[in-house]
């Protein structure tokens, strides 16, 4: 006698694979499982209790529960918390590897409706980078990310980045960051990372200078009471505009200690210099 493969849904697997979402997750873990045999083949002297610890994620994220709640089939209120589990636990072991976790893994698998809690800009915005409150009115029309409020069941207790404020104007793209100074901590080796998820390879670093900018002139920004960043829209888009999916982390020598939004980029719809975006009556 022998069995066919099957489950106790319907004799098959359609609960867990086949829809774009598990077909997804199982691309993700099938990669860390790859990679992780790869380097612990490779890497015989690494210590042992961190390749324990790695393999340890990748049989968490085997288990059959997450893809029982991607696809169709079933839904519920924490739909969300799951997928970010899931992707922190893939994300683990390529830290525990000292290996920066793949961009994939930064971006929600779950494709129902996430609120980021990022309310988008109402206007153009012109701030003087100066790394101050110049001016109430220079952040007011921004966009914003209120990140202290942003916890539900993954907050953290003791963010570093208490707000970000995102805008533009025919120019420039524009970050603004406040801090919690009683829990900011910063060193020489402190920086801020912009990442950009949907395009390859950009990563732009901003230190934590009085005044910075690089040598081609595309970023510049300034640290006193806030961090103030410029980055010309022609260095993210060769046509000046288009849609910027990112995110920002705190870095510290080569540890990201903070990253917001945690569980999904802030998507923002730059339009052509020429083209009206906001109206008003």
């Amino acid at each position: 006698k022998s069995l066919f493969a099957g489950s106790w849904i319907n004799h098959n697997f359609k609960i867990w694979i086949g829809h774009d979402e598990d077909n997804q997750a199982w691309d993700l873990l099938a990669d860390a499982r790859e990679r992780l045999v790869s380097f612990e083949q490779g890497n015989p002297d690494y210590p042992k209790e961190k390749i324990e610890k790695a393999w340890q994620q990748i049989y968490i994220a085997e288990g059959s529960d997450w893809c029982w709640w991607y696809g169709d089939e079933h839904q519920s209120a924490h739909n969300k918390e799951f997928d970010e589990i899931y992707r922190n636990h893939l994300k683990s072991m390529y830290e525990l590897l000292e290996l920066n976790p793949p961009r994939n893994l930064s971006k929600p698998i779950f494709t129902g409706v996430i609120q980021t809690k990022a309310s988008m800009p109402e206007d153009y915005i012109t701030p003087v980078i100066d790394g101050k409150r110049t001016h109430y009115y220079e952040w007011s029309q921004a966009g914003q990310f209120q990140a202290l409020d942003s916890g539900g069941a993954m907050h953290s207790v003791s963010k570093m980045i208490k707000l970000l404020k995102f805008g533009f104007d025919a120019q420039n793209l524009y970050l603004m960051l406040e801090f919690d100074n009683n829990n900011l901590n910063v060193h020489q080796n402190s920086r801020l990372q912009i990442e950009v998820l949907n395009q390859s390879k950009l990563n732009i670093d901003i230190p934590f200078e009085k005044h910075h900018t690089t040598d081609n002139t595309n970023v510049v920004s300034a640290y006193d009471s806030l961090l103030e960043i410029a980055v010309k829209r022609d260095y993210l888009f060769e046509s000046g505009y288009g849609e910027l999916e990112f995110l920002v982390h705190l870095v510290q020598d080569t540890s990201r200690l903070e990253t917001i939004p945690e569980s999904e980029p802030i998507v923002l719809k730059i339009p052509q210099k020429d083209q009206e975006l906001f109206w008003s009556t």
